[in-house]
């Protein structure tokens, strides 16, 4: 018999205390470790952290919902996480649920599990999580979390001739109603641009389009209102662009930044990535885009130090760079 043996890499050690009893899910391409009870008889704990495998980095993210906690289930929904039930120090059972969006890096509580429970096994199928009550007991229960009535995979910005072109993808849609494209000068004070009426229900990718023919000289910063049947609504990410008349090659802005750094380059069909690297060579955050044109995305980089980074730029046969300072 010949056995063959997995190589195995030591990754960037967590980035919390050590503990016993974490739990974690995945989203995308990104996964997610938090609560648990320190080592040596510690206290629990609620703090949660992002764990990107590209950069190989721990960030930590907003603690998490509930109270801290040890022995709580999680999975993923979509572009959501899910964690609940466990045992905390006041009520040594719980059965409450919270969804966690990395989006907003916000915790939202949501329909709390059948029973109290903690140690439980869990998984996720579809838009459904499952999850098995441990103990003397062989019940197995299917968990609906609140879901938003529509998932946005991406929301991005062309430049074309003098106006500006909008795109997105939904992922699903439920009882959704319409778009409301509003734009803004400073990132702050939004107005609305128009409107676009949605598939209503789909659970397939739908893509979506708005032209603002007559956009502002200087800095455009667009988002989408994301409206329901019953009126309830959600906004998306702020994406911006420049206006100048000129053709940008590579820009940032704005210098300094505290946390969304927006980055526009021009390219004619070719893809690229682009690196935060900060003062000592490492690479903290990348992103690969294809350019048509002059293309806008951006960056959250509200968790990083404040200090001096370099933004660079890589396409096929060029390479180029740019300082900015996080304040």
């Amino acid at each position: 018999m010949i056995l063959l043996q997995t190589p195995k890499t030591r990754k960037a050690d967590f980035g919390g205390t050590a503990r016993y009893y974490a739990t974690g899910f995945s989203i995308g391409a990104k996964g997610y470790i938090g609560t648990g009870a320190e080592v040596g008889g510690g206290p629990y704990t609620k703090d949660f952290w992002e764990y990107d495998p590209t950069t190989n980095t721990w960030t930590r993210k907003a603690d998490f919902g509930g109270t801290a906690r040890y022995g709580a289930v999680g999975f993923s929904i979509g572009t959501k996480g899910y964690l609940g039930t466990g045992a905390d120090v006041n009520n040594p059972v719980k059965k409450d649920f919270w969804g966690y969006d990395p989006t907003t890096n916000t915790w939202t509580q949501e329909v709390d599990f059948v029973t109290d429970t903690h140690f439980a096994a869990g998984f996720s199928i579809g838009t459904y999580g499952y999850i098995q009550v441990p103990g003397n007991t062989n019940n197995f229960w299917q968990y609906t979390p609140t879901l938003l009535p529509l998932v946005l995979i991406n929301f991005t910005i062309q430049k074309e001739n003098s106006g500006v072109k909008l795109l997105w993808q939904t992922a699903t849609e439920q009882n959704t109603s319409q778009f409301i494209i509003e734009h803004s000068t400073n990132g702050e004070s939004f107005s609305s641009l128009g409107i676009i009426t949605t598939t209503g229900n789909s659970s397939s990718i739908k893509n979506y389009f708005f032209t603002d023919a007559q956009p502002l000289t200087g800095t455009n910063f667009y988002r989408l209102k994301m409206v329901d049947r019953d009126g309830k609504f959600t906004y998306s990410n702020i994406i911006a662009v420049i206006i100048d008349g000129k053709n940008i090659s590579f820009q940032i802005f704005p210098n300094p930044a505290r946390n969304i750094l927006f980055v526009q380059v021009n390219g004619e069909n070719e893809n690229a990535t682009i690196q935060i690297i900060d003062a000592t060579g490492k690479k903290l955050k990348e992103q690969k885009v294809t350019l048509n044109g002059n293309t806008s995305l951006s960056f959250d980089i509200k968790n990083l130090p404040k200090g001096m980074y370099n933004l660079l730029l890589l396409k096929k046969n060029k390479t180029k760079f740019l300082k900015f300072i996080k304040e």
